[in-house]
């Protein structure tokens, strides 16, 4: 198997994916258009829906990209910056999850539920991983970036 073959295997696998994530999504995204704004905005599942679905888009794009490459330099400094914020969005809202987990944190070591808390927050910790991993790819493509003008 060649390059090209490879590359759109692993396109249309992302593809895939990123469309089941999709389709995960809506009913969940139906059940919270029937609350309230606040309440929505102060569930911390809600932000890792929203990181799933930053994480869906991303697929989308990887699946783009990896079918038509960008060959230009000016084109790959987007691409990086885009990578790279991509990433950090995908680390923010499982962040801001993570923090509103925390704002009963004194009443549930008080009570001793400490293994609740720490099973409520891995689906949060789990989605953050992608993002991590895609800053940090962004961070490297930049790294190989400067190379490429330095010489």
């Amino acid at each position: 198997m060649d390059i090209r073959e490879r590359n759109r295997l692993i396109a249309v696998t992302s593809f895939f994916i990123g469309l089941i994530i999709i389709i995960y999504l809506i009913p969940q995204f139906i059940l919270y258009s029937r609350y309230n704004l606040s309440y929505v905005f102060l569930n911390s599942y809600f932000y890792m829906f929203l990181d799933l679905l930053f994480l869906a888009i991303t697929l989308f794009f990887y699946s783009y990209f990896m079918l038509r490459p960008v060959k230009t330099l000016k084109g790959r400094k987007y691409l990086t910056i885009g990578v790279m914020s991509f990433g950090g969005v995908l680390i923010v809202f499982p962040m801001i999850g993570i923090c509103l987990s925390f704002s009963g944190l004194l009443y549930i070591l008080s009570e001793g539920f400490l293994p609740l808390l720490l099973i409520g927050l891995t689906p949060l910790l789990v989605v953050l991983i992608p993002g991590v991993l895609l800053f940090m790819h962004g961070w490297y493509l930049r790294k190989n970036l400067r190379s490429e003008t330095i010489s």
